[in-house]
């Protein structure tokens, strides 16, 4: 419960998805104004990886009507161009095989990432707000109660949640079965840059600890936490927005339409892919209805009764599942971007780069479309996977005559 207002404490967590979050922009520009149309606006936000980018967007803009706000992420996306997210691979290539054979040779030379970022620095310092997020986040009145964004700390093995905001006064203790570490903070862009580091693609970045703690280096927080709901429901939330970018639910085998071919490392990466970002998100969803169910009625009102102690205990959470409801369509949708725009050339400048990440990564499994998906920031894609974003989400209004979606059993 939010304690200034009385109200429910409303969360919502984004999770990674690299050019993809545009879908994730889609769908929020159609339940955010609706949320304020019931007056359910969320306070808390929490992201990984382009997640993270989304959380605090959103909650820069949150002293915004909704549609006002979601008008000014879409403008924000609709911008972006993959020359705003890291250089051309081609002009970085020879660097990157000098950096690798020196690495292997002992010379010293360190290989940090096959993509060079820096562009995306700007990207991100631009794109926010940022006293406006910090006078949000903490004004006696503003509209946002916590922003975190996660991160994968290299060498520990555990995601560091870094929390701005005033529920960050009293935040959890260490989630050690899941590996989670709540750190007070106030965002800066090297916590988003970190958030979105993809491993191997993007080099990692050094964050600074701001108790006095030594400093660390940090990857993607989807490595072990793409979908972060455990983190918003320990902060205390009563209800929960969850938007992704696959469906909340495994798909059935399919028998392969020719032999399979033995698959590359770009085969084996989409593979990863797919277990450490989406499988982890179906088992938290499963676990959060189990709960929900487990959870006698008389329980529950003594949980939200107990304050924020009550934030600890076992309680009814109430959620919103927005994503896909196929596996696939948003590499579709950029299978067909890709296709559309650079099909037949062109043979030189970015339109090469474009080609040659498509070959690396598109290729012809699944696997490997899912992964170029993350990194084809091109104007074709970003709109149409907005698009499908608010479709989905006018969809999964509808499933309701009245209110808001919100439920508590299976996805």
């Amino acid at each position: 419960m939010n304690r200034r207002s009385g109200k429910e404490l409303i969360g919502i967590a984004v999770a990674g998805a690299g050019a993809r979050g545009a879908y994730e922009a889609g769908v929020l520009s159609v339940l955010l104004p609706a949320m304020e149309e019931f007056d359910q606006r969320p306070t808390v936000w929490i992201g990984t990886s382009v997640g993270a980018v989304n959380a605090a967007l959103f909650a820069s803009l949150a002293h915004l009507p909704a549609k006002e706000a979601v008008d000014v992420a879409l403008d924000r996306w609709r911008q972006v161009r993959p020359e705003d997210v890291f250089h051309a691979p081609l002009s970085n290539s020879v660097r990157t095989v000098l950096r690798y054979l020196g690495e292997v040779a002992g010379t010293g030379a360190r290989l940090h990432s096959l993509l060079d970022t820096a562009p995306l620095r700007t990207t991100v310092e631009s794109w926010m707000d940022w006293p406006q997020l910090h006078r949000n986040t903490h004004a006696r009145n503003g509209p946002i109660d916590a922003v975190g964004v996660c991160a994968t700390g290299c060498g520990t093995y555990r995601t560091a949640m870094f929390v701005e905001g005033r529920l960050a006064g009293k935040l959890p203790a260490a989630d050690h079965e899941r590996g989670v570490d709540y750190k007070k903070t106030s965002l800066r862009p090297e916590h988003i840059m970190a958030s979105a580091a993809i491993p191997v693609a993007f080099p990692p970045v050094w964050i600074d600890d701001e108790a006095g703690g030594p400093g660390g280096w940090y990857l993607d927080g989807g490595i072990r936490l793409n979908a972060p709901l455990k983190p918003a429901i320990a902060l205390g939330v009563d209800k929960l927005v969850v938007v992704a970018t696959s469906p909340a639910f495994s798909s059935p085998a399919m028998p392969p339409a020719r032999p399979a071919e033995r698959p590359d490392i770009f085969d084996a990466a989409g593979d990863w892919l797919h277990a450490g970002l989406v499988d982890r998100m179906i088992e938290d969803l499963r676990t959060l209805s189990i709960v929900n169910q487990m959870v006698p009625q008389k329980d529950d009102a003594a949980a939200k009764a107990a304050g924020a102690d009550g934030s600890r205990r076992r309680r009814v959470i109430p959620y919103i599942f927005a994503g896909p409801v196929q596996e696939g369509e948003i590499a579709a949708l950029a299978s067909d971007a890709f296709n559309m725009r650079y099909g037949r050339g062109p043979r030189s400048g970015w339109g090469l780069n474009i080609r040659l990440l498509n070959r690396l990564l598109g290729g012809r499994a699944a696997s490997r479309g899912e992964l170029f998906s993350h990194l084809f920031f091109e104007r074709e894609f970003v709109e149409a996977a907005i698009e499908l974003g608010a479709a989905d989400a006018w969809r999964l209004l509808a499933t309701t005559r009245e209110g808001l979606p919100w439920r508590t059993g299976t996805p």
